[in-house]
């Protein structure tokens, strides 16, 4: 007999059933085994007692979720599925107690009896903590295997049972009036298991004189409901034997209250049916039968109301033969029958003696030894002339045999039913689908989910294949291949597909299983089917997102293990495209010098593309346009937009194309941010990107953006680092040269004088030593004036006295200084001279100390017999020297530090030439403090080198135009009001001085402060204002009287007086709003002058 508890509680997979309460009544083994509980611990407990959250764990969501998940399906009357959730489970104590985290898919579906009431909850859970601790498909158990076994285990069972009782099970479907039935029913009808047994056969099958009859007593059930079909009819076989049949059936109705099919059994009575037979005919010969003994008999003797039975009969009931053989009193017999059958057997006594009709009747009795037994009895009464009942004899047969097999016939087919009915709710309560083929391919059972995806009714699907139920035809060809296959192999056969319904488009995972009969033979296919799109979703995810954290990983490790990243940008791209599917990127680098990109790396293009695209300005195509916005730019349906920055990509077939600026800046982003170039990744084969893609083309910028400038910081970290040892370097070469410097000319002066001191020289030697000591104690002070020079610029305290002076005067005296040097070595010395015509306003001076400089090192560095060349010129407004020489050159690679302090090309140099390598560092500084330059170029070594000095000429001082109101006179500054700020006192008093001289009206304050006081007070014409002042300097005062409006002196012509004299400076303070910028110390008529032509250029635009 089939257990549904035992078939329940064996299935594979993870089960669990709670009642509507929630309190567990049932399980899979496979599910305590998985939770760590037991049975017998479980059953009858709450859920969420046995099953809390994980108290160590804040985030636990378990409880909170299948709560809500069995809430979902009291009220929907509906499955509910979880795809993912992590509920973690109680350690046993022999495993040291505590949880055990894990991760289920948990689907829990509702239960209903045949009156459509809810009546239990199926909890079905599948443990993925394996799959999601390693995000990788795992070896998961096999569920759908294991449900088909536990399917063929239920079905062999099943099986066993009819067999061992002979029931055949047959289905007749109402509307199809389609017949399914098993194996055993064939049997029960004379025909091979293998032969198509339809409504049609069966009715062929039935005695030509009972076949009407049975015909009426179906649709006689079919119409009156609630009515079961139970007849008894002959059954005709090839041999032409007859036989009896007994069938047995139950209406099923659907939603709507009709009859849908009706399922039921038969069995082969036709033993039963000779029994009966017999007993008719031996009942007829009864005479025969009592005397050969070959029943029970009995003569009851009314009268006497004494009963005479045979020796079987008295061994029956325990009494002695011989007083049975006399008689014994009926009450003996009557008191053996069953309480409950006695009363219905006197009954029926009494009612054969009152009518004359025969009696017969089936009860139970009580033997001697306490054994129930079942006697069929017979008998009629004996009258007399007068009509009273003299005798009642009879016989009986003991009939316990049939009746135990009755009673098991009805205990099966009621269990039977109700296992059916359990098994096809179950069946269609889980999301699975489950169903069963004949040898031939067709349905013999599908549970309901797989009716609903199909959209057909049971009578509409079974006895149906794959084609008949509208299956793709390919599909259907693949799965009716693989259920001959499983029958051929006897072996299951699992794999998957994807299948397109009313739902979309799903992946299923299903296995074929062959259930065999006793003898081996395969009977039948069952089948379980499950949605997995969820799993393949994740699957994928998972896959994506292992297979990008992988990209990611191998990037980030490339970028710091190279140095210099631009190395190896092209093979990280060509890496980074072949992840996406792309088939196109352009990397630019951006050239800040130029602003603009260059194109650094490139794939999927020609190189004659990649030549046209080399270089963009800014706003130029979609990575010009990203670098100018600083910011992610897209073109998604690149070939039909109109969008004029799509040209480029549309020329060369991009569809869709993505440009990220790589950038990088502070922490709070913003404007602050730098360029580094772009990474623009494209494709021809699809229209636009994903939010994945994007975003992981914005992970590799970043990353390629960080590396980018690490490695930018690390180079000038190093070059730092570089610059300062050299600078130690310098530092120790300096003072040992300096020690030397200072030393080699002390030798001469101390060794001549202690001779002069014996007073042993005669008076050409006395003159040679004199003139010796004068040379070397000049070269000391030379020394010592450039160490004072050098000291004067770091500090920023050189100054210049300016005047107007001639260059021509300049390198005259220069060259007066350099002359018997140059003749000791046969130097020529070419000087070329062109009309210079504008003035220049320096100091002599240190001009004359430029030239000199140059010259010497020229003569210096120059061998015997060589040439200088000295050249003045007009270059449009500066005034130019060139100096070139054909002396030892300077290689290229130390051109850039020829103007650096203490700098010389070599210790080799210096131990030859001697000097500080001050020289030059003198020469620019001077130069830029008369806001000029200096530059030297050289075709390298021994083959000399050309200095070149420019000096901007003074403006040429023009008369102011003649105006309607008060001209202004040459060097008159009648009624203009002067502001003078200085914080220094003597330059203050004495620009002042100065001013107030030749006719202006002046304010002199001593800082930036006290001067926008004193334009609050009064605006003046003109401002004359000193840089470096403390608290606001004069760049600071000039922003911000420059921020006023027109009439409260925001447009004040304003002149920086400072001893900042570098060019960098004039533009700054250009930059801050001054109209001119003079070097101090600075001649009284030049600013006279300079304001004159101020006031007079103001007059003009008032």
């Amino acid at each position: 007999m089939l257990n549904f508890q035992t078939l329940f509680e064996s299935i594979p997979g993870l089960y669990i059933v709670y009642s509507l309460d929630l309190i567990i009544v049932a399980g899979s083994d496979a599910y305590f085994q998985t939770t760590k509980t037991k049975r017998e611990e479980v059953v009858g407990q709450h859920l969420f007692e046995v099953f809390p959250d994980n108290p160590d764990d804040p985030n636990a969501t378990g409880v909170q979720n299948l709560r809500a998940s069995l809430e979902s399906v009291l009220k929907h009357r509906q499955p509910h599925t979880i795809a993912m959730q992590k509920y973690d489970i109680r350690r046993p104590e022999s495993e040291g107690g505590g949880f055990e985290e894990r991760y289920w898919t948990l689907t829990n579906s509702p239960v209903f009896d045949e009156n459509g009431e809810m009546t239990h909850i199926i909890h079905q859970a599948e443990a993925v903590t394996d799959y999601v601790r390693v995000q990788q498909q795992q070896n998961e158990q096999d569920f759908h295997k294991q449900a088909a076994q536990a399917l063929q285990a239920s079905e062999q069972q099943l099986k066993l049972a009819l067999k061992t009782s002979k029931l055949g099970f047959w289905q007749l479907d109402i509307k199809t009036n389609v017949l399914s039935t098993s194996d055993q029913c064939k049997v029960n009808y004379g025909l091979p298991i293998n032969t198509d047994f339809s409504h049609k056969v069966l009715m062929e099958r039935i005695h030509p004189e009972d076949r009407t009859w049975v015909q009426v007593a179906i649709q006689d059930t079919i119409n009156t409901k609630g009515t079961d079909y139970d007849v008894e009819y002959r059954t005709v076989w090839d041999d032409g034997s007859t036989h009896w049949v007994l069938a047995r059936g139950h209406l099923i109705y659907d939603e709507a209250g009709n009859p849908e099919r009706m399922v039921g059994i038969s069995i082969d009575i036709s033993d039963r049916k000779h029994t009966e037979a017999d007993l008719r005919e031996a009942h007829v010969q009864l005479e025969s039968a009592l005397a050969a003994g070959a029943i029970y008999t009995w003569r009851w003797k009314i009268p006497d109301n004494l009963v005479i039975v045979n020796a079987t009969f008295a061994h029956l009931f325990g009494v002695d033969p011989v007083q049975a053989a006399t008689g014994l009193p009926i009450d003996l017999f009557v008191q053996g029958m069953h309480e409950e059958d006695r009363p219905r057997v006197v009954a029926a006594i009494n009612q054969a003696i009152e009518t004359g009709e025969e009696f017969v009747s089936e009860y139970r009795v009580y033997t001697a030894v306490g054994e129930e037994r079942w006697l069929a009895a017979r008998g009629r009464v004996e009258y007399a002339a007068d009509g009273r009942p003299l005798a009642f004899p009879g016989a009986l047969a003991d009939i316990t045999e049939r009746k135990q097999a009755e009673d098991a016939w009805r205990l099966i087919s009621a269990e039977l039913e109700r296992q059916l009915r359990k098994f096809d709710a179950i069946a269609s309560s889980v999301t699975d689908f489950i169903y069963t083929f004949d040898l031939s391919g067709r349905f013999t059972y599908i549970n309901q989910p797989l009716l609903d995806l199909l959209k057909k009714t049971s009578a509409e699907a079974l006895g149906k294949n794959f084609f008949e139920l509208d299956y793709p035809k390919d599909l259907a060809t693949k799965l009716q291949r693989q259920i001959q296959q499983v029958i051929e192999t006897h072996q299951p056969l699992k794999d998957e597909t994807p299948y397109t319904s009313a739902f979309g488009t799903r992946a299923y995972e299903y296995i074929f299983v062959p259930l065999e009969s006793g003898n081996g033979m395969v009977e039948a296919v069952a089948g379980v089917t499950r949605d997995i799109t969820d799993r393949k979703e994740i699957e994928a995810t998972v896959k994506a997102s292992n297979e990008r954290l992988k990209l990611l990983s191998e990037v980030a490790n490339d970028l710091l293990l190279n140095e210099d990243p631009k190395l190896f940008l092209a093979g990280l791209f060509e890496k980074v495209s072949t992840h996406l599917g792309l088939e196109v990127y352009f990397n630019y680098l951006f050239q800040e010098d130029q602003q603009r990109l260059q194109l650094h790396t490139h794939g999927g293009i020609s190189e004659e593309i990649a030549l046209s695209a080399k270089f963009l300005e800014l706003g130029q195509g979609v990575c010009g346009y990203a670098v100018q916005h600083r910011r992610l730019t897209i073109v998604e349906n690149a070939l039909s937009t109109t969008d004029p920055l799509a040209v480029r990509i549309q020329s060369i077939g991009i569809r869709a194309y993505a440009c990220h600026p790589l950038m990088v800046g502070d922490a709070c982003g913003g404007q602050s941010h730098r360029i580094l170039g772009t990474l623009g990744l494209g494709t021809r084969q699809r229209d636009r990107f994903t939010s994945e893609e994007l975003d992981l083309m914005q992970t590799v910028a970043n990353q390629v953006a960080a590396a980018l400038e690490r490695s930018r910081l690390v180079t000038e970290l190093q070059a730092r680092a570089e610059a300062l040892d050299r600078t130690n370097r310098i530092k120790d070469e300096f003072l040992a040269v300096l020690s030397h410097e200072l030393r080699t000319p002390l030798n001469p002066i101390l060794g001549w004088s202690k001779l002069l001191q014996k007073g042993k020289l005669d008076a050409e030697k006395t003159n040679i030593a004199i003139a010796t000591i004068e040379r070397n104690a000049q070269l000391q002070v030379q020394l010592i004036d450039d160490l004072l020079d050098i000291s004067r610029i770091l500090q920023g305290k050189m100054s210049l006295s300016t005047s107007p002076i001639d260059l021509n005067v300049v390198i005259s005296a220069a060259l007066e200084t350099v002359r018997l040097a140059a003749e000791a070595k046969s130097i020529q010395i070419q000087t070329i001279v062109s009309p210079v015509l504008g003035v220049v306003v320096g100091d002599a001076g240190r001009l004359q100390q430029v030239v000199w400089n140059l010259l010497s090192n020229a003569v210096k560095f120059t061998p015997i017999g060589g040439q200088v060349t000295i050249a003045l010129s007009q270059v449009e407004n500066h005034a130019q020297i060139q100096i070139t020489d054909t002396g030892k050159g300077i290689r290229a690679d130390f051109l850039p530090f020829v103007f650096e302090h203490f700098r010389q090309e070599d210790s080799a140099t210096t131990r030859k030439f001697g000097g500080l390598g001050l020289g030059l560092a003198i020469v620019r500084q001077i130069t830029q403090m008369h806001g000029g330059t200096v530059t030297v170029v050289s075709r390298g070594e021994e083959l000399g080198a050309t200095f070149t000095v420019k000096i901007p000429l003074a403006p040429q001082l023009s008369q102011a135009p003649t105006l309607d109101r008060s001209p202004v006179e040459e060097n008159d500054l009648s009624g203009i009001h002067i502001l003078v700020v200085d914080d220094e006192m003597d330059s203050r008093e004495f620009i002042t001085f100065v001013l107030e001289e030749d006719g202006a009206i002046v304010t002199a304050v001593a800082s930036g402060t006290d001067a926008l006081q004193a334009i609050a007070q009064s605006i003046p014409n003109i401002i004359v204002s000193d840089i470096g002042m403390p608290e606001m300097d004069g760049y600071m005062l000039m922003r911000q009287i420059r921020a006023l409006g027109l009439e409260q002196g925001g447009k004040i012509p304003a002149i920086a007086l400072t001893a900042y004299a570098a060019e960098l400076d004039r533009q700054q303070a250009i930059a801050a709003g001054f109209q001119r910028h003079i070097t101090k110390p600075i001649d009284p008529e030049v600013l006279v002058a300079i304001v004159v032509e101020m006031w007079a250029s103001s007059l003009v635009y008032l």
